[in-house]
């Protein structure tokens, strides 16, 4: 799993300068052209007519603080009141008014009355759902009825609390939170799609998601206010007017026009791709691994990466030891998930990011059309380095532009085979030097593993070396999971090789 900056949610004080942080990139913005990013265009088409509305609702907003859940609420309360309706509403944000869970309670009455703005069991005409994990909270739930709830959803996977502090914990299936609101609402009137995805391919930015879901809300029939009302509302509110606008039109468009969404889904979203094609020496050292479909993709993928971060010898060693698994795997009768998980903790421990890494990976293609794509033909960007050889000058970062780090790159990328020789400049700290131990550690381990595998200890032997997926991060959080890796290593191993279970 890769972090990503989530740009809309950043302070912007610029203290990330001043951290503990090795190598990132700033960006001066080209003044004449907006960053809105790399728009995905798309075909004309008047808006759809208005629908049927009714005449009031209760709508219940759910998300998460500082993506603008509580704007969507002031935006469809005013737009109330250009309707001439009335409108009572409650926010609910906890302590952590940014990153924490956001209730906003709204009822839309065409006359005042005396009720508590608090949206009660059963009582949800309309649920908008911002964030799939808050909706699934009980105190969320209880709230809609299987009768009169209809939920629109916007499945993007924001990452939990426990994904943050607990690094092997994975987001979990869109099932479980399907079932868990359907089971409460109308399940064959809900919508549910990827709003944030849309919104970044349509508009580069992820707040236009809420208008978009809106849109769509509104043009199903859920909303007791005018187009031309909430429209009224969102210039009212006068932040990114335009772009608001736009999403709201979008989403509109959306819940006509199912064509139109299908071929929008998934179009922001990162990743998905297919290995590259492999010829020569890297096709012949991947394919000396058989098994899964899984683990060819592993290979594929990694025996390229590790030539261009060494040579063709280290790459084989890669191989060998994966190798030398599946035959272990294949002699205890167990299938290729061991050599799964050995593909990627071993790779990860070999392509160790230092100096000469780091410089080669600057050097790929791509970067400066993406940056001025995104930020303007006009912007430039520095490079923010804070070596760990510089760390006992106490200087801080140092930042170098684009014109001077490239040939300074291109010169440490070349500076490869001095890695872990005794001309290496950078190889002295206590970081690299444990990094180059780990290197022969991990498949040592693996042999030692191998040596007692059998089908019925097979799930023990996986848990051991996937220990490995702790050793994160750089410096002294780095130091810090391989001192608390080794431990555990150490521990699990002794009840291994003892035949302990527990």
């Amino acid at each position: 799993r890769k972090t990503r900056i989530h740009q809309e949610s950043c302070n912007y004080d610029y203290s990330c300068v001043d951290g503990n942080c090795p190598a990132f990139l700033t960006v001066e913005v080209d003044p004449v052209h907006a960053a809105d990013g790399d728009r995905l265009a798309l075909p004309d088409a008047p808006l759809p007519p208005d629908p049927d509305l009714p005449e009031e609702a209760t709508i219940l907003v759910v998300g998460i603080g500082g993506t603008g859940v509580v704007t969507v609420s002031q935006i469809l309360s005013t737009a109330a009141i250009f309707d001439g309706k009335h409108s009572v509403s409650l926010d609910q944000t906890g302590l952590a008014q940014k990153g924490g869970q956001v209730i906003s309670n709204l009822r839309i009455t065409t006359e005042p009355r005396a009720t508590a703005a608090r949206v009660g069991a059963g009582e949800t005409d309309t649920l908008l759902v911002f964030d799939v994990v808050g909706a699934t909270n009980p105190e969320v739930l209880v709230r809609g009825r299987a009768s009169r709830t209809t939920a629109v959803v916007s499945t993007v996977r924001l990452p939990t609390g426990t994904m943050v502090r607990q690094l092997g914990h994975d987001f979990p299936e869109l099932e479980r939170f399907r079932q868990a609101i359907e089971t409460v609402t109308r399940a064959e009137d809900n919508v549910w799609f990827d709003a944030e995805g849309i919104a970044r391919a349509v508009f580069g930015s992820q707040p236009a998601a809420n208008l978009i879901v809106v849109g769509v809300a509104h043009q199903r029939g859920l909303i007791p206010v005018s187009a031309s009302a909430i429209e009224s509302a969102i210039v009212q509110n006068g932040v990114a007017v335009e772009m608001n606008l736009e999403a709201f039109r979008l989403g509109r468009r959306l819940a006509a026009d199912a064509s139109l969404l299908a071929s929008l889904q998934g179009a922001g979203s990162a990743g998905g791709d297919e290995p590259p094609p492999l010829s020569g020496p890297a096709a012949a050292l991947a394919g000396r691994v058989d098994g899964s479909d899984r683990l060819a993709e592993l290979v594929r993928w990694r025996v390229p990466e590790l030539i261009a971060y060494a040579d063709q010898a280290y790459a084989r060693r890669y191989v060998e030891v994966l190798e030398r698994c599946r035959a272990a795997e294949e002699h205890a009768g167990v299938d290729s998930s061991l050599t799964e998980i050995v593909a990627f903790q071993l790779f990860k421990l070999m392509a160790y990011k230092d100096e000469y890494e780091v410089a080669r990976l600057h050097l790929r293609d791509g970067l400066a059309e993406e940056i001025r794509t995104r930020f303007g033909p006009g912007a430039t960007y520095s490079y923010m380095l804070d070596p760990p050889i510089l760390e006992r000058l106490d200087r801080g970062k140092m930042a170098i532009g684009e014109r001077v780090a490239r040939p300074m790159f291109a010169t440490l990328a070349r500076m490869k085979r001095l890695r872990g020789t005794r001309l290496d400049p950078f190889g002295n700290t206590e970081e690299r030097r444990i990094e180059r131990e780990l290197v022969d550690e991990y498949p040592a381990l693996i042999d030692r593993v191998l040596a007692r595998l059998s089908a019925d200890n097979a799930d023990q032997a996986r848990a051991i070396l996937a220990l490995a997926d702790q050793i994160r991060g750089f410096d002294t959080v780095k130091l810090a999971n391989v001192a608390r890796y080794r431990e555990e290593v150490h521990s699990a191993l002794a009840d291994y090789e003892a035949g302990i279970t527990r």
